[in-house]
């Protein structure tokens, strides 16, 4: 089956969300994560150490830059600036602490305060890791070994890097399980206020995932284009 360029895939959703029939969200949903998953055939994880990242985190508390260069890295982690452009870099990107430019990120931001940290890990594992490794105990250390295997199979890792996406994957789970605890002490049981006021609306809720931050940022781009598509069939309607 030839792959649909871009373009195409953006024009035949446009068409689809304003057609009689209305959006066929879970065939929007397959098309556009289908034609970011070409060419992809192992995602990308993030290797950082528990020391690295909490030096960057301490410097993040002093002062957030505006742009992250190898040259901060190396003067934070007292490394060479080849070592932070080949190991450092494209995990702060993965991870969405910087975006393609090197610019930092509400997320950059979050880490640096005690009261969003936990949350911002949190985000961190949804957005970098699948549902399937999340679903994955974490306890014992039969399930953390089950884990490294998962990386080594998915991202054909070799055992050295598999286990250090192993760390920093429970160094996340670890940190972003605070936030659930709280969560689930301060935040109480919502009710259904609908037969009260006697409405019935629908509540839809669509979870996407991403084998990586790149495939996510590629997903904005076409919805982002698909929006002005379908703003401008609506405007040559008037």
């Amino acid at each position: 089956m030839a792959e649909k360029t871009k373009g195409d895939l953006i024009s035949d959703i446009a068409e689809s969300l304003i057609s009689g029939n209305g959006p066929d969200i879970q065939n929007l949903i397959e098309k556009v994560t289908d034609n970011i998953s070409q060419g992809k055939k192992n995602a990308a994880y993030p290797t950082l150490t528990a020391s690295n990242w909490s030096a960057i985190r301490d410097r993040f508390k002093k002062n957030v830059p505006e742009t992250i260069t190898k040259k901060w890295i190396a003067d934070v982690l007292d490394i060479t600036t080849t070592a932070a452009e080949k190991s450092i870099l494209p995990d702060l990107q993965i991870t969405g602490i910087i975006n393609a430019s090197g610019k930092t990120t509400d997320r950059a931001k979050a880490l640096s305060s005690d009261t969003s940290y936990s949350r911002a890990c949190a985000k961190i594992l949804n957005a970098v890791y699948p549902e399937s490794l999340l679903d994955m105990e974490t306890a014992t250390k039969t399930a953390q070994n089950k884990i490294t295997a998962w990386f080594k199979k998915n991202a054909e890792a070799s055992d050295t890097t598999a286990k250090r996406m192993t760390n920093f994957y429970l160094l996340l789970h670890d940190a972003s399980g605070e936030e659930d605890e709280n969560s689930a002490k301060t935040t109480p049981d919502k009710k259904d206020s609908s037969s009260k006021s006697g409405s019935s609306a629908v509540v839809i809720n669509v979870r996407i995932e991403f084998p990586s931050l790149n495939a996510a940022k590629q997903f904005d781009e076409i919805l982002t284009k698909t929006a002005e598509q379908v703003h401008a069939k609506v405007e040559n309607l008037k």
